[in-house]
């Protein structure tokens, strides 16, 4: 009987927030059980997701943040040789002691893979890989324009690193990586299971459909990149001009950073929108707010490394207005399966608005469209099937 693959993937983020990377990982390794992959997962803090994974039988661990060398006191700290003494020997402390300790984790768990999710370019689990002498493909989630020498290094030693779209490759590439190993792999979304109880009623709390009125939102956790602010400014140029338009925001609040939800929530009181918008916070029925807008904007304000979102609103057959750009210009193919537009600007954001809120015609042919696009180019079949073909490659 051949020995099951035991992969482990870690995931490193510790910013107390869930993003498309954790549930690109969830239905990524769904996907892999079912071709007889045998997961291990690391998380650096507890999150939802986690809980998710071990419901479905996977083996789930909770790994300490890898601490960095402090050796002299903070008045050195502006001291070149503070850094550069500081910043050698964390190198060391990582690459030998931490490599160390994960080498033996890996060997104990019986480990025949590592897949390093998120921030990838780990010198401690590249370095355990290579001890434990097992493969170590980096999945590149992030769109990084510079990265250190250490970090082109490590992208050039690994096996594999999977970049989620041409533009997070490009990046790498123009950051010095030397690309050989480099692998385009779209992520991937499971249609049927997404629409799944998606129109549930009860679910939605705090939003109630009015006839006539129409129903714009935002999926994101709230960050000032993510463009929750130019929705506002475009809200209020759209109730302006007579428009019956309400306005729901998915994600949650970062808890490290409360000056940007006092100034979203500022400005919608100075603009009198109190009662057209509505935060919802972290919650677990995202798909269902998504099923009960009738257009879905997707606002960054810098590109994205790819837009789970997209895909999400795509597979619940929902007109989507994009900023043009990363990831998002590669999914959508303008006013054929969606609208791209040019990123932090609310007033042409508040003109397609009112473009697609006053032509239903146009709303469902950009949703079918897009529901057919989803469906043929970015289900988790093709790629689960991709993954599985590099694992193949590298055992």
């Amino acid at each position: 009987m051949a020995k099951a693959l035991r992969v482990l993937f870690v995931e490193r983020s510790v910013e107390g927030t869930i993003g498309g990377s954790h549930h690109s990982l969830y239905q990524m390794i769904v996907g892999l059980m079912s071709k007889g992959v045998e997961p291990v997962v690391v998380f650096y803090e507890q999150n939802h997701v986690a809980e998710e994974l071990k419901k479905i039988g996977c083996d789930v661990h909770f790994f300490g943040r890898t601490k960095k060398v402090r050796l002299f006191g903070s008045k050195y700290k502006k001291s070149s040789i503070f850094r550069l003494t500081n910043s050698f020997l964390t190198l060391l402390k990582f690459l030998v002691l931490d490599g160390s300790k994960y080498k033996k984790w890996l060997c104990k768990n019986d480990i025949s893979l590592v897949h390093l999710n998120n921030n990838p370019f780990s010198i401690e689990w590249v370095s355990a890989a290579k001890r434990a002498r097992i493969p170590c493909v980096a999945h590149q989630r992030g769109a990084r324009n510079r990265l250190d020498r250490s970090e082109i290094y490590l992208a050039n030693t690994v096996d594999r690193v999977v970049c989620i779209s041409k533009y997070v490759r490009d990046s790498l590439r123009s950051s010095g990586c030397a690309g050989n190993n480099f692998e385009l792999v779209y992520n991937g979304i499971d249609v049927q299971s997404f629409r799944a109880g998606a129109y549930e009623k009860g679910k939605c709390t705090g939003l109630e459909r009015k006839e006539g009125r129409v129903i714009v939102g935002l999926v994101g956790n709230i960050k000032p990149w993510k463009g929750q602010h130019i929705l506002i400014e475009a809200l209020k140029a759209i109730v302006d001009r007579d428009q019956d338009v309400f306005c729901v925001f998915v994600g949650a609040f970062e808890t490290s950073n409360t000056v940007y939800e006092e100034s979203l929530k500022a400005k919608i009181s100075d603009y009198g929108l109190s009662d057209r918008v509505l935060f919802t916070g972290y919650t677990p029925f995202v798909k269902n707010y998504m099923a009960n807008m009738d257009i879905v904007v997707h606002a960054s304000t810098d590109p994205e490394p790819f837009g789970r979102v997209i895909i999400e609103a795509m597979a619940l057959e929902k007109p989507v207005i994009a900023t043009r750009g990363g990831g998002a210009s590669e999914i959508l193919e303008h006013e054929v399966t969606g609208v791209l537009i040019a990123p932090s600007d609310p007033e042409v954001l508040a003109s397609t608005l009112i473009d697609l809120i006053n032509d239903t015609d146009k709303r469902c042919y950009l949703a079918k469209n897009a529901y057919r696009r989803v469906n043929e180019s970015f289900s988790i079949d093709a790629n689960v099937k991709k993954i599985s073909e590099i694992y193949s490659l590298l055992m």
